[in-house]
This record gives C-alpha cells, structure tokens and sequence, in this order.
C-alpha cells in the first residue's frame, strides 16, 4: 500500500523546536517509523547559510514574550521583514541585481577583447528563468566560446584565465547583498515619506499594509543596518536572507522529499512558507496548526488558505477538529475562557479535577504551595509535571528557589536530558508538548494582562492532561475568570 510506496526517507515532519522534536524521536519508533526526517527551521538556516552565527530562535522568542516597547518594536521589524510587501521588494531587488551590484567588466585576453561589459549584462539579463548564479557560472562558458571563437586554439592556462576574470567580477555575497538592500534608500522611499506625516509611533492595529509600517520604516531600517554589524544574525533577518538566497542560487538539497508535515503551521509566516516550496519543490504538504495559539500576532482562518496559494497547491482541503482527546473537561473549559469567539470544541467525556487556581500575597507560602502541588501530583502517579513561567528568565529565577524544595529538571538549550519528572519551562518551550499536569506559575496580573496574553495562557493550559494548577504572587491576572 501507501506504505511501501512512499519510504520514509521521502517524508519531514517540521517541529516547532528542538525539545518537540526530542517528544517526536520518543513516540515515532513506537509507531515504527524510525526513518523520518525531523527538523526545526534553525536547521534550514543552517544547511544554507554556514558562513554567519545566527540568533537562536528561542533567543528571539525570549525577547518578544518579554513585555516591554522593546519586543513590540521586534515584533513590527519581524512583521515588515516576512511581509508580502518586503518580498515583493526583495524580488524587485534580486531581478535588478546585473543592473545595480553586479560590476561586470570587459574582459580580456593578451589586449584583445572577448565579452563587453555590455554584452555579458544583457546575456544574463536575457535569461531570467533561471537563479542568478546559475546564469552568471554559464556565463563563463559563454565568454569561453566567444574565446574560442575568435582565437581558434586555446589551451588550459588561457581558459582558466579568463574563467577567473569572469569570476572575480561576478561574485556574489548574500550577506552583503541584504546589506545593500537596506542601504537603498530609494527602495523605502515612499514607505518614508509616509512616515515624515505619520509621525514615529508605529501602530499595527487597523492600518493597510502600506500605512502599517509607515510611522517606523525609517527606525527599522536604522536598527536592521545597525544589526548586521554584529557577528550573530539576528533571527529576525534570518527567514529574509535565506529566501534571498534561494532566489540568487536555488537549491536541490531536498529533491527527493516528497511529503513535509508542518506542525505548529501557525507559528510560521507566508515568507517562511515561500521558503518551504521553494526548498521542497516535489513535495505535498500537512500542515497542522490552531490558530489560537500564535505566540507573535493575531491570525484567524483565513491563514490556512493563504498558506495555499503560498504553497501553490490547486488541490487542498482544509479539515477543522472539533474533539478533544487531550484535556479533561475542566481542564479545556478552563482554557477556552480565554479565547474570544470560542470554538465549538467538544471533549471526549473525561472528566478530571478541577483547575486549582491560588493566588499568595506571602513569597514564602507561594514557593510551598508550588513544591507542594508538584509533590502531590508525583505521588499521584503522574510521570511528566510541567511548571512554566512565561520567559526564561523568570524560570531561571523559579529554578534557584525551587531546586533545593523538589527534584527539578530544568530545560537547557531546548535539550530534555529524559522525559519524565519535574520540569520548568518557558512558556514558548512547551508549544506542541503535553504533560500529565501543568503548574503555570506566574500568573499575575504584572505578567498577564493584555488581549495578545490570553493566547499564551490558552497555549499554556492545554498542555495538561489531567491536572492543571494556576499560581501567582500577588493579584492574580484579570484574563481568568471574567468570562
């Protein structure tokens, strides 16, 4: 059947981070596919850009669950930097390339010319079908026949000479080329002039995409140029320079995968998908996702079918579930309070405890309680309890209290060193995990309080199966219980 039609070398299932893939290795040779390729996009970046030291994404994720002005100006250059607007751009870019960066030269050999400057920037110009480099290495074999041509016999010393010549004045570096991209003014212009009248502030809600970015184009221009000093690329330029990449040379690596399923879809922008046909071009796709727990901005339905035309896939269907097999009853009601048009999700009847929520004014009581709840849920049998804290910063803090009370696990570097016991996460860790119980540990309301939160503590709440504790310090966030 399908099976054997279809190798497991041939399929790639796409995880959200390493510590999902680590859940992925665990359960797939139960299922007997022990050929599955897993990857996280940090690898995709890798694979094609070895040269630079690029930002971990969950480095990135840290600062824009940090809630300050400084993650939402990330969050509007990552906006602007995966949007249709900035692809278009780039391809606009990329199509003027033999025009503006690339300085071809005459070339020639014992003072007689072979190829003009002229007549090699229209040979590639002609040819726009194929990636850039492609072009330019053919190129050279176009200034090799001309040579031949004219000189009858030439030998190996001559041809190398020439190739090299042709070379040196056609090389590309994409680094540098994002640079440039940013350096040209003219391309920002209009976006700019907007921003003169918009004054600085930068306001996403409720503006087209062209006005969206108008207020703060001239700032995230400043703070890109800015970045690309540092020797570690920040992940937010990653997706970007890839694509660039892929447009410039084009890739075969991944020919022969012929299926990639795509979990946490919701997660990924429409620039990360231009990135996945043009990498997996012989592939069909499953994509997986809900749209409810994006950790970085709104998405409703709609996603999944520009996820379509992204992917240029005429033949789709879009499946919506709509029962629960994960959480008990009390635990998903819990959840769905935070979720404004409430889906119509029923769950298999599994009845559990009910969601212990308790706030502490005392620190000292607070740390018990926690240690407490962790020991009572071990005793009961479960093998895996989760704490989460919304960064890892507050984890890191958790951590130092706590480790001396209870046995902890605290997850370093996306690495689980095993997959049972007590662990403590941040919160965009532990997208796509489940637990037997989850303790969320610091929901007040200093950590939890405007609409984009209700998203994380949804995304945090349904990671339990049976038991779910909610704990915080303080006065507890205004988003749970005001339904």
């Amino acid at each position: 059947g399908l099976q054997s039609k279809l190798s497991a070398n041939h399929i790639l299932i796409l995880s959200p981070n390493a510590a999902f893939e680590q859940y992925i290795a665990d359960v797939l040779p139960e299922l007997g596919e022990e050929n599955v390729v897993s990857m996280v996009f940090e690898d995709l970046l890798h694979a094609y850009l070895k040269e630079r030291k690029i930002q971990p994404q969950s480095r990135y994720l840290e600062a824009v669950v940090t809630d300050d002005a400084q993650a939402d100006f990330i969050k509007k250059r990552m906006s602007f930097k995966s949007s249709e607007q900035f692809r278009l751009l780039m391809d606009q870019f990329v199509a003027d390339l033999p025009l503006s960066e690339i300085r071809f030269e005459d070339i020639s050999l014992d003072g007689q010319c072979i190829a003009t400057k002229e007549e090699m920037r229209q040979w590639v110009l002609d040819r726009p079908q194929a990636p850039l480099a492609e072009r330019l290495e053919q190129l050279g074999e176009y200034v090799l026949e001309n040579l031949e041509a004219s000189k009858g016999h030439v030998n190996g010393s001559e041809k190398n000479e020439v190739l090299q010549k042709v070379q040196n004045c056609t090389k590309l570096n994409v680094y540098y080329l994002y640079r440039k991209l940013w350096e040209k003014k003219a391309l920002f212009r209009d976006m700019e002039k907007k921003s003169e009248s918009a004054g600085d502030g930068c306001d996403l809600q409720g503006q087209s995409a062209e006005d969206a970015y108008a207020g703060c184009m001239r700032g995230i221009r400043k703070r890109t140029l800015e970045n690309m000093e540092s020797e570690c690329m920040p992940f937010e330029d990653a997706a970007a320079v890839l694509y660039l990449h892929l447009k410039i040379y084009g890739s075969s690596r991944f020919r022969n995968i012929r299926q990639v399923i795509i979990d946490e879809a919701q997660d990924y922008t429409l620039l990360q998908y231009e990135i996945f046909r043009m990498i997996f071009p012989n592939a069909k796709y499953t994509v997986l996702g809900d749209v409810n727990q994006t950790l970085t901005r709104q998405k409703d339905l709609s996603f999944y079918e520009q996820v379509q035309n992204t992917l240029h896939k005429k033949r789709s269907s879009l499946v919506t579930l709509e029962k629960s097999f994960r959480c008990t009853n009390e635990i998903l009601q819990f959840g769905l309070q935070f979720i404004k048009h409430r889906p119509q999700i029923q769950c298999f009847n599994r009845q559990g405890d009910e969601v212990a929520v308790r706030a502490f004014d005392q620190h000292e009581q607070y740390l018990k309680g926690i240690a407490m709840e962790a020991e009572a849920c071990r005793s009961q049998g479960f093998r895996t309890v989760c704490l989460l804290c919304r960064t890892e910063k507050k984890c890191a803090f958790l951590y130092e209290e706590l480790k001396s009370r209870i046995d902890l696990h605290r997850m370093e570097h996306n690495e689980i060193d095993c997959l049972e016991g007590v662990f403590l996460l941040p919160s965009y860790m532990a997208k796509g995990l489940e637990f037997d119980a989850v303790l969320i540990c610091d929901a007040d309301a200093k950590s939890f309080y405007s609409e984009n939160d209700r998203k994380i503590l949804y995304m945090e709440s349904t990671r339990a199966l049976h038991r779910l504790g909610v704990f915080c310090e303080g006065a507890l966030t205004p988003l749970i219980g005001r339904q």
